[in-house]
C-alpha cells in the first residue's frame, strides 16, 4: 500500500480532502474537464472533496482510472477509515450522553 495512502488512512483523513490534495491538484485540469473525461458531473467531484458526499465506489473507479495514482479500493479504504472513526466517535458521544463511560 502505498504511503500516501496509509497516513491517510492513519490520520482518518477525510477522502475528499485526500482526493484533492493527491489528484486534483497534482493536475493543471480544471474540476470540469476532470469530470467530462469522466463522465460526471463536476459537482460530482466538488461534493466529494467538500465532504457533502461520500466516495462511492463507482467514484472512486472514475477516479482511480482517470488519474492512475491510486486503486479504487486504496481509495474507498481511505474512505472506510473516515467512516469507522466518525462511527466510533459518534457511539463514544452518545455513551457519554446516557452517562456511560467508554473504555
Amino acid at each position: 500500500m502505498k504511503d500516501k495512502i496509509r497516513e491517510a488512512i492513519r490520520k482518518k483523513e477525510p477522502v475528499g480532502i485526500f482526493i484533492r490534495q493527491e489528484m486534483i491538484d497534482q493536475t493543471e485540469e480544471t474540476l470540469k474537464e476532470i469530470a467530462d473525461q469522466i463522465e460526471t458531473h463536476w459537482t460530482s467531484i466538488s461534493y466529494v472533496m467538500s465532504g457533502r458526499n461520500k466516495l462511492s465506489p463507482k467514484m472512486a473507479a472514475k477516479l482511480s482510472h482517470h488519474f492512475n495514482t491510486y486503486t479504487t479500493a486504496q481509495l474507498l479504504s481511505v474512505q472506510s477509515a473516515y467512516d469507522a472513526d466518525q462511527a466510533d466517535q459518534a457511539y463514544a458521544t452518545s455513551l457519554v450522553k446516557k452517562g456511560h463511560h467508554p473504555t
